[in-house]
Formats: structure tokens, C-alpha cells, sequence
């Protein structure tokens, strides 16, 4: 009996994992001779705080999920459609500079690509 104890104990504590939430969204390209126009790109989605830097594949469909620790984010993105003079152009969310995710709900971001 003591055995199973201390194999319980040591089972709930080290080695749970960290709880992260998701952060999902699409990334677009915006923007170009039809100003306004809006359309799904692949590329790289990365999420920096003091923490460190975490990035997502962005599929074809635009669609991309980050699981990330509860935390305060600068979120940027990159496509390979999305270039100025052969340079990835950096590609920033409309609706504010960092994002905040929390523990209790999944967090969605768009993020847009400026086409010229």
C-alpha cells in the first residue's frame, strides 16, 4: 500500500504538462490592384513575448493553429506569396499589436499582409 502512495504522489506531480491554449486564425494577403480584396496564404505564423518565440506552419487554406502558454504576444507572420523586391514582407493582425491568451478560452487572430 505504501508503494502505490508513493507512485501516486509522484505521478501528479512532476511532468504534467504546461497548460496551454490555442491560438488559431487564417492569414491573408490584402490588398493589390483590387484594393480591399482579401485571400488565404500558407507562410509562418510566430508569437513572441519575454517567454520566448513560437512559431506555426500557415497550410494552404490560410488556416493555422499555435498552442501557446497563457501569456501577452507580439504576433507576425511571413508568406512566400506575399514578397517585396524577392523579401518576405512582414505581416501584421488589423485589430491590435499584441494579443493576450488566456487558460479559460482559445484566442482566434487574423492576420493581413499588405499587397502593393
Amino acid at each position: 500500500m505504501g508503494l502505490l502512495t508513493a507512485l501516486s504522489a509522484l505521478a501528479g506531480c512532476s511532468g504534467a504538462p504546461a497548460k496551454t491554449v490555442t491560438l488559431t486564425g487564417y492569414l491573408y494577403a490584402s490588398g493589390g490592384p483590387a484594393p480591399g480584396t482579401t485571400y488565404p496564404v500558407p507562410g509562418t505564423i510566430t508569437a513572441t513575448n519575454a517567454s520566448g518565440t513560437f512559431t506555426a506552419t500557415v497550410a494552404s487554406d490560410g488556416r493555422y493553429s499555435l498552442p501557446l502558454p497563457p501569456g501577452t504576444y507580439t504576433v507576425t507572420a511571413t508568406s512566400p506569396y506575399v514578397t517585396s523586391n524577392a523579401r518576405p514582407v512582414r505581416c501584421y493582425p488589423a485589430s491590435a499589436d499584441t494579443v493576450t491568451v488566456h487558460t479559460a478560452q482559445a484566442s482566434v487572430l487574423d492576420v493581413y499582409c499588405p499587397l502593393k
